[in-house]
């Protein structure tokens, strides 16, 4: 523990002397010794999974203080398994007061006070401009969603089905949370500028997904709950226990084996490497499949045709070919149940039966009945989370007590109407473009070209996804993209004609 430690303050920090170096990799030592003796106590009285997350955290608050690329890097890591219901949300009663984001707080503080040490700028990578279409329809959202607290009905807060309970607790939930991540984008694109290796953030990445499937994994096996029961159209709200819908799990896991696909292809990477992405495809596999989710599978195949499409490389379709081949038939048949729920059902009946097993009753019991909202609010919507005091939810006239529309586009019109919606669909178009120009720039390195390249084809098919689900905001589902948009800012600046850069 005491070598990984040593092994990832250095790989994560600029060239210093080779003192310095070494008293750090002292106190790296002693810091994992007094680790050590605290995870036996944590262990007694918290349990030994809750004692791991509390160490880790406590571990990383320790090495971050010497270099708050160590918090970006257990911020990464804890990212995804901070969603679930594993993770303490809050500590002494006071939401908000959890250790990622404590880890947050201390990882700021490590960064402005370096910049002050080393006479750097006390700022992080700026917004580009294109972003501002993005934000500025979202922020005024939450803040019209803010003066409706007092619409929403009382039996959303008896059903739990949100988790604050004042106009602030709103705000910070659907507003200021998600931004969180577009923070810690932006951090990390400025730790990569300033010399942080980006395979670093890659090797985040992926362990990240280890830990989160390591939870869901468990969670599946100990409740003893078989594969036809969680393919069932009935039970697809049993891995909400574990903290996540099955559709985002589904998503997330669909993206990361895209990305993964993209890095096996990619060139110039080292052999163990190659090794990390092999096991984290078959690891973001596997919660693929646990997921059931028929929309996760749709973006899936999108993004993977995607890639069969820009690779030039013969044999490397080929081989992409021959592999997807050879998996199909070793994937379970509750699969193909899944995916073939509902079809040929008649049009009838999608329309107007809310047990519509093709789409789980969403047209006729969300759909249709939020499509009256979104006329009453048509240009600038009615605010973030707008379901929650929305006629239909209050009037019943919904077939499912949902505060999730089950559709990006109509989430969007809901939130924040025909212009915000022509604005945040123009900054993701803009983010598509960047992402392949950034893959095909020469001055980008070839070992990390490939995540560029990945993240346009899952965003075509997180936008396809979205036909059943999915948020715009960052969240657990999209976090990839969003990491990978900030990373792409501390990349070397396209080349483009004049009146090209002006456009954007």
């Amino acid at each position: 523990m005491a070598l990984h430690s040593t092994r990832l303050v250095q790989s994560m920090s600029v060239s210093k002397p080779q003192s310095m170096t070494e008293n750090r990799s002292s106190a790296g030592a002693l810091l994992c010794v007094l680790a050590a003796a605290l995870f036996g106590a944590l262990t007694a009285v918290a349990g030994g999974v809750v004692a791991a997350l509390i160490l880790l955290v406590l571990g990383a608050c320790g090495l971050t203080l010497a270099n708050y690329r160590v918090g970006l890097w257990f911020l990464l890591f804890l990212l995804p398994i901070s969603a679930t219901a594993i993770f303490p949300h809050e500590l002494l009663g006071i939401t908000g007061a959890n250790p990622f984001n404590a880890l947050l707080a201390l990882t700021l503080l490590s960064f402005f006070v370096e910049r002050v040490r080393h006479h750097k700028p006390a700022w992080i990578l700026p917004l580009p401009r294109a972003s501002w279409a993005f934000f500025v329809p979202v922020v005024i959202a939450g803040l019209v969603g803010m003066t409706h607290y007092g619409d929403i009905p009382g039996f959303v807060f008896a059903r739990n089905l949100v988790s604050f309970a004042s106009p602030t607790g709103y705000l910070r939930d659907v507003l200021i949370k998600p931004l969180i991540v577009v923070l810690l984008a932006l951090l990390l694109g400025t730790a990569v500028r300033d010399g942080m290796k980006l395979q670093t953030v890659v090797v985040g990445l992926c362990l990240s997904i280890w830990l989160i499937a390591a939870w869901v994994f468990y969670f599946v096996l100990s409740s003893g709950v078989s594969l036809g029961q969680l393919a069932s159209s009935t039970n697809r709200e049993f891995l909400s226990g574990a903290g996540m819908h099955a559709n985002d799990l589904g998503t997330l896991a669909a993206s990361v084996l895209i990305l993964m696909i993209f890095a096996i292809a990619g060139k110039d990477n080292s052999a163990w490497m190659r090794w990390l992405f092999v096991v984290t495809a078959g690891v973001a596999g596997a919660l693929l499949v646990m997921s059931f989710s028929r929309g996760a599978f749709l973006g899936f195949a999108v993004a993977l045709t995607v890639f069969f499409i820009v690779q030039r490389r013969l044999k490397t379709v080929i081989a992409g070919l021959f592999v997807l081949l050879l998996m199909l038939p070793l994937l379970p048949a509750e699969l193909y149940e899944r995916l073939l729920t509902g079809v040929g059902t008649g049009g009838s009946q999608v329309l107007h039966s809310q047990q519509d097993p093709l789409t789980a009753g969403r047209v006729a019991g969300v759909w249709i009945p939020l499509l009256a909202e979104v006329q009453s609010h048509p240009y600038f919507g009615n605010g973030l989370l707008a379901v929650a005091w929305s006629v239909p939810l209050r009037s019943g006239a919904m077939g499912l007590a949902t505060l999730n529309p089950h559709n990006l586009y109509l989430k969007l019109l809901l939130e924040v109407g025909v212009i915000g919606f022509v604005l945040v669909a123009l900054f993701f178009v803009h983010l598509w473009r960047r992402f392949r120009a950034t893959a095909k720039n020469p001055a980008v390195p070839a070992q990390d070209a490939w995540l560029f390249a990945g993240a346009s084809a899952v965003l075509l098919g997180y936008a396809t996804s979205g036909l059943s689900g999915g948020d715009y905001l960052p969240d657990p589902s999209n976090f990839l993209l969003w990491i990978i948009w900030g990373l792409m800012l501390a990349m070397p600046a396209v080349e483009q004609p004049r009146a090209t850069r002006l456009a954007h």
